[in-house]
């Protein structure tokens, strides 16, 4: 009985956080400047824009893999804030909405004693380029580079809404991180606070699955 109530307090409180986490969003400033007009606007996409090209024309990207992605392009915020180090000691930004919503379910989680660790967040398209050339240095193929690897200017993470996590006793991203505790709170619980698994088994985008990366999808809005 008492762990039947337990779980009842719970999820009660779960559906009470995502309320308090929209609320709070209200009171976060936007991601763009309320003093960038429509002009200026524009041409911040537009130079964005172009910077991805350039990285798609540094790396050899066919016109025809760019056009053929089922990924939304992901603009850059113009703000992010800190949520502290990873597990490699970097430390990781979000966009400001984003940071609430994780910081807030990443103490949820610990208090149900389950560890959510952070191996990756916000990343600009430049350091994607990288991590693409990285593959293309070692010979592999581009079709199956962009099947695991989203394509610069595509990726979540660029948007500061998205995290790829670990946990105490599967400190990596790896398939098995599907057999954690911790991928199993988050299951039952992550949409509580915003955040949804961009890439499922049998996903429509063509990505391999990702057990490991969340989205926050009130950044889609």
């Amino acid at each position: 009985m008492a762990a039947r109530l337990e779980r009842v307090f719970f999820r009660a409180r779960g559906r009470l956080t995502a309320l308090l986490v929209f609320l709070l969003l209200l009171a976060v400033p936007s991601a763009v400047p309320a003093s960038l007009n429509e002009t200026g606007e524009r041409e911040a996409k537009v130079a964005w824009l172009k910077g991805v090209a350039a990285n798609h024309l540094w790396l050899g990207i066919p016109r025809e893999i760019a056009a053929s992605t089922r990924l939304r392009i992901q603009p850059e915020p113009s703000r992010l804030v800190s949520v502290g180090r990873g597990i490699y000691g970097r430390q990781h930004r979000l966009a400001p909405e984003a940071a609430l919503a994780f910081e807030i379910m990443r103490q949820h989680a610990r208090d149900q004693g389950v560890s959510l660790l952070l191996v990756s967040s916000y990343r600009s398209v430049d350091y994607q380029a990288e991590l693409v050339a990285r593959r293309l240095e070692e010979g592999r193929d581009k079709l199956r580079i962009f099947h695991g690897l989203a394509l610069p200017g595509y990726s979540e993470h660029h948007s500061g809404c998205a995290v790829d996590l670990a946990t105490d006793d599967y400190r990596q991203l790896g398939q098995d991180f599907r057999e954690t505790a911790a991928y199993a709170w988050l299951r039952a619980n992550a949409r509580d606070y915003g955040f949804r698994e961009s890439y499922p088994r049998n996903n429509n985008q063509g990505i391999m699955p990702e057990p490991w990366h969340w989205y926050f999808f009130a950044c889609a809005r």
